[in-house]
């Protein structure tokens, strides 16, 4: 493990994992040019910063409805074959854990219109719950599976 975490750090210092990645977008036929001037390419039409109503510490965030926030941004389908909004989407300044005073930006919400902000921005608050103590430790990693276990669970789901 402490081989391949060097290795994933150089990759990521030394430029090859971008270069590998960019490969990977252009054998797909990506358009690669928008990483060459990333901020050309993100221009929403609206913002809007969602803010801490109260300190406290962030107990715990409903994954659902942080999804439906962000499809309700245009950055997701309701149904398939719908278009997607690369324009949309939250950015998340606070995270599981952390203590927020009232006021602190949570996220950042990003639309075409001023109109598709509201109901994500109500979303994102029935969302993220706070509190005045903090949320119990979560393990970063629940728990590890072997190559041989995993072999095992593969053999018992194929027969």
């Amino acid at each position: 493990p402490q081989e391949g975490c060097q290795r994933a750090e150089l990759a990521l210092s030394d430029g090859s994992a971008l270069r590998i990645f960019l490969q990977m977008v252009a054998s797909h036929g990506g358009d690669t040019k928008i990483f060459e001037h990333p901020a050309d390419f993100h221009s929403p039409g609206a913002t809007a910063e969602v803010q801490a109503w109260q300190s406290g510490w962030i107990h715990s965030m409903d994954t659902t409805l942080l999804g439906w926030a962000v499809q309700r941004t245009g950055a997701g389908r309701e149904k398939a074959g719908e278009p997607v909004d690369p324009h949309a989407g939250i950015d998340f300044h606070a995270r599981r854990g952390m203590y927020v005073e009232q006021g602190q930006p949570l996220a950042t919400l990003f639309a075409t219109h001023e109109t598709m902000l509201s109901e994500p921005a109500a979303l994102l608050k029935k969302a993220i719950v706070l509190s005045d103590v903090p949320p119990p430790a979560q393990p970063l990693v629940s728990r590890t599976i072997l190559l041989a276990q995993a072999q095992e669970i593969l053999a018992r789901h194929h027969s």
